[in-house]
Parts: C-alpha cells; sequence; structure tokens
C-alpha cells in the first residue's frame, strides 16, 4: 500500500490525488495510513462512504486502548497493525496493536523518556512511526531512531541523531539548549521519519549535516548533506519533483531547503526568518509548497519552484495581508480543491484561496484550536483544548459544522500547559483519536 501511495506523493494537486487513489478505494482496497498525515504526508485519505452526520454522543466506539503511554506520537495504520510512541514511567516504547481487538502484540524500548526540569507541555516522544516492506521506523524524543521488523518488533538497526551523528535541534523557544554548555535539543525530536523506497530521510540537524538518507534495510547512511547545516526544526520532511528532478524538503527556522535525492547534495533554499518554533508540516501544490508555520507571530505563503539554468528559483507568492490569513502555530491545514483549511492563530477556523491568499471564510465558534485531516468532502477536527472531535463540511463558502462530541475518557497524566495536539488518523472507515495514553477507534463508514 505505502509503495503504491508513493506513487502520487509526487504531488500535482489534492484534487488530482483524489482521482488517482480513489480507484483503490472503488476496487475494494482499504487504505493504510502508514506514516504521519497519511498516505501522501498531506492529511488526506481517498476513502467515501463516510458517515454524513453523527449521533450526538458521538459514532460508535469499537475499543479504547489504554496503556498508550504519554506522549504526542501520532497513529500509524498498515497490514491489520497499529502503531505509535509512548512513554511508560521512564522508558519511550513503539508500540504494535492488533486492529481487529484492540489488544497490544508487542512493544519495544526505544531510549529513556525524554523530559527536562521546567518542562510543562509534556513529556515522551513526539514522533509518528512510518511503515513499509514489511518494517517500521520510529524517533524518540530524544534522538534515538530505531528500525524494527514490523509484525515482531525484533530490532533490526539503530541510530542516535545527537550520540552517533552530533545532531541538533533549534532550541529557540525553550527545553535544552537555551542555556551555556546544554545540548540542543528544544523540545526534543519531533519530526516523523520519511520512508521513500529503500530509503530513510531524516533531520539531524547541526554542522555535520542537517538532512540525511539511510538504508532502510541496513541502516547504513547513503549520503548528509554537507551544504545543508541548520538546526532541526519540528517539522517532517517531505518528497517532491520539480522539473524533474527528485527532491526532498525541510522547513526550518531559516526558510525552505530542498535537497536532492540522488547525493543529498543543496537544490535551493528560500529564506524566511521565524522567530519561534516551526512545526506543522508544508504542503505541495503543483510545483508550489505552501507553508503555514512559525509562532509570534505565524505566517504562511506560497513559494513557486521555477528552473532557473542549472538551479532553481524560489519565489514567493504571497504580499504581507495574505501572509497573516492562515497562522499555523502547532498542527496544520488541508488542502482540498485549491482551498486550504485549518485552524488560525486569533483569527479561528479558515479556508484561504491558495493561489491568491485571500481568506475565504473564518469562523471562531463552536470549535477551538486543533488539528485537521480530510476524506470524502469532510474535515475531521480535534480539538486540543476540549477533547472535542468534530465534523465539519468541506465547504469553501463558510463554515458548517455537522456533528461534534467529547471523548469518553480523559487522560490520568495531562501535562500542566499540554494540549491534545496528535492528529487522528483514518483508515478503513475507521477513526483513530488519541488523548495521551487513551486510543480511541470510532467507526464512521
Amino acid at each position: 500500500m505505502f509503495r503504491r501511495a508513493l506513487v502520487s506523493t509526487l504531488l500535482v494537486s489534492t484534487s488530482g490525488l483524489a482521482s488517482i487513489v480513489g480507484l483503490s478505494s472503488q476496487m475494494g482496497f482499504a487504505e493504510d495510513w502508514p506514516q504521519y498525515l497519511g498516505p501522501n504526508r498531506n492529511g488526506i485519505s481517498s476513502e467515501s462512504g463516510l458517515l454524513g452526520e453523527w449521533p450526538e454522543s458521538g459514532p460508535a466506539l469499537d475499543w479504547t486502548f489504554s496503556d498508550a503511554g504519554i506522549g504526542f506520537s501520532s497513529i500509524t495504520i498498515a497490514d491489520g497493525l497499529l502503531y505509535t510512541c509512548g512513554a511508560r514511567d521512564d522508558q519511550e516504547f513503539l508500540i504494535c496493536v492488533d486492529l481487529k481487538t484492540g489488544k497490544e502484540l508487542w512493544s519495544a524500548p526505544m531510549e529513556p523518556k525524554f523530559d527536562f526540569n521546567g518542562n510543562q507541555w509534556g513529556a515522551g516522544p513526539r514522533s509518528t512511526p512510518s511503515v513499509s516492506q514489511g518494517k517500521v521506523v520510529a524517533l524518540g524524543g530524544g534522538g534515538q531512531l530505531v528500525c524494527l521488523d514490523a509484525k515482531s518488533g525484533k530490532p533490526l538497526w539503530k541510530q542516535h541523531m545527537m550520540n552517533d551523528l552530533g545532531g541538533e535541534v533549534n532550541p529557540v523557544g525553550g527545553g535544552p539548549g537555551t542555556k551555556p554548555g546544554e545540548a540542543k535539543l528544544g523540545w526534543g525530536y519531533s519530526w516523523s521519519p520519511l520512508i521513500d523506497g529503500d530509503r530513510v530521510i531524516g533531520n539531524p540537524g547541526g554542522p555535520q549535516g542537517a538532512a540525511i538518507a539511510w538504508d532502510l534495510a541496513t541502516g547504513n547512511v547513503i549520503w548528509r548533506s554537507a551544504d545543508f547545516i541548520d538546526q532541526a526544526s519540528y517539522a517532517s520532511p517531505i518528497v517532491a519533483e520539480f522539473e524533474g528532478v527528485k527532491q526532498y524538503v525541510f522547513l526550518h527556522n531559516a526558510g525552505l531547503t530542498s535537497i536532492a535525492a540522488d547525493d543529498g547534495r543543496k537544490l535551493w533554499y528560500w529564506e524566511k526568518k521565524y522567530p519561534d518554533v516551526v512545526i506543522p508540516t508544508p504542503l505541495i501544490v503543483g510545483n508550489q509548497i505552501y507553508v503555514s508555520a512559525g509562532s509570534s507571530p505565524s505566517t504562511c505563503d506560497l513559494i513557486t519552484i521555477k528552473k532557473d539554468g542549472d538551479g532553481f528559483a524560489p519565489q514567493s507568492e504571497y504580499k504581507p495581508k495574505a501572509q497573516r490569513v492562515m497562522k499555523n502555530s502547532v498542527s496544520g491545514s488541508v488542502i482540498i480543491d485549491g482551498k486550504a483549511y485549518g485552524y488560525s492563530d486569533k483569527i479561528g477556523w479558515v479556508c484561504q484561496d491558495v493561489q491568491s491568499g485571500n481568506q475565504v471564510w473564518a469562523s471562531r465558534q463552536p470549535l477551538k484550536a486543533g488539528s485537521v485531516i480530510s476524506a470524502d468532502g469532510k474535515l475531521l477536527c480535534y480539538d486540543e483544548e476540549n477533547r472535542d472531535v468534530a465534523l465539519v463540511e468541506v465547504n469553501p463558502k463558510e463554515f458548517v459544522l455537522k456533528s461534534k462530541f467529547t471523548l469518553p475518557l480523559e487522560t490520568k497524566f495531562p501535562a500542566p500547559s499540554g494540549r491534545n495536539w496528535t492528529p487522528m488518523t483514518l483508515s478503513d472507515g475507521k477513526l483513530y483519536v488519541r488523548d495521551q495514553e487513551h486510543i480511541f477507534r470510532f467507526s464512521i463508514k
């Protein structure tokens, strides 16, 4: 499933994507969700036939798994198995759960629980596992990357971002690294591994090379980017193809950097000085990249990637007014038929025309800030503050809330200042929602 989905990761548009992978749904295949933000790392599923409204108490609850531990790792679904990461006591684990029963099949220790003195925002892992070719790759909050056999949990290889690679996370905004002599770890390693064919792409950050490619089978380093040495951010890398050249794009505090897939050389750089944390993952729209990230202030932009002689020339398309329309600080947006839908700081839920940057509509109520995924003409939204899950129309004219319910259980381990920042997962008509140690599976087909 993952290999087939990656064919369409060389995205042309979300509308084109729907017509391509939609064929698999019509043929009877259940779509896996094998990596962060779904098959194409854009928060969109090709599944159809979903409920148009939910009961007041919410859709049918299949099961609840309440031993996921603490952390913000999202849910990965592949070949009838669920994967996530969580901290139990003082140890981080990669956890595998049977989809039918909701029972744990195995758990594998990764590294000590990520935490630090004064951390009010939440401990544990932040990254979401990726699955392909019978292997699962996961990243701990402290920087331990592991590759395991997806069925048995048998360790295959591992590498540590800081201890083995001299990696660094940009500590802007807080966390370790803000004081002299501290290892630069910030709020912890948070990007999710990108599996592209027989390679794993990561972002250790730091002066020895910010981007890296490992061999999926062996863990051997294929290349590391000597001319891209920025510290890692919290955003995940994406794969793209511009002007016939395959490349990996990284969002960091100094802007966007593109790395050649074949040898790791830097292809182009778009400068943008983000003064605070950078978290949301960029989205590919044809020969453009949509970016909405940063905090204090957070901004959005549309970057056109054009050939310039032997190189590339990235060009910003938004004027200052348009850059203030979609301000995603933690969770990102989804792009459907030329419109971006997401929560914009201090504005509310927003629909933005991607090409012009103009605001189409905005709504402050009845849903607070949160994450969004989409399928079947619907937005599935997760309120990060109130544990509310909402069904909203994909509507370019107005905000239309169809249904909303509150999760039946609340975590016993809430962080003082933390929220439900974990994006939801959709696979085979099932919606997976996490609140720290609790994972809920709802039937929404």
